[in-house]
């Protein structure tokens, strides 16, 4: 027997419609990686905030440690002294475990940030080639 006959290709009107359906796709992805990267971008804002925030809690905690330091120097390892040295120290401690905490939500935030930027110039560029 002989063998079958190959199948005609698309029609023009069956690709552009194909061509279309790309082109919405396309078009919807990047509309939802954009409203992403804003999320994203608000988050960083946020974050970066709570850290500037944070850096200032440490910085404070650590002027009363070395206040404390300056009062033991000049009036001997007096016991009121050294407990507010002692509380100064727990807290510049807890100060700086906060800000590394936020520190690191910020980091991995950034680097999502960057993944969907990237994603979004990806899909950009596809429906770019999609609408010629």
């Amino acid at each position: 027997p002989a063998p079958p006959a190959p199948r005609p290709g698309p029609t023009p009107e069956q690709l552009e419609r194909a061509r279309l359906r790309q082109e919405q796709d396309l078009s919807v992805q990047v509309s939802e990686l954009t409203d992403q990267v804003r999320s994203v971008e608000q988050a960083v804002g946020k974050l970066r905030s709570e850290v500037e925030v944070l850096e200032h809690a440490k910085e404070d905690e650590d002027q009363k440690v070395a206040n404390a330091e300056g009062q033991i120097k000049r009036y001997g390892d007096n016991p009121r002294f050294l407990d507010i040295r002692a509380k100064a120290q727990e807290e510049a401690s807890e100060a700086q475990r906060k800000l590394e905490e936020a520190q690191g939500r910020l980091e991995v935030k950034i680097g999502e940030l960057a993944q969907v930027r990237a994603d979004l110039a990806f899909k950009e560029e596809e429906l770019a080639k999609v609408m010629g």
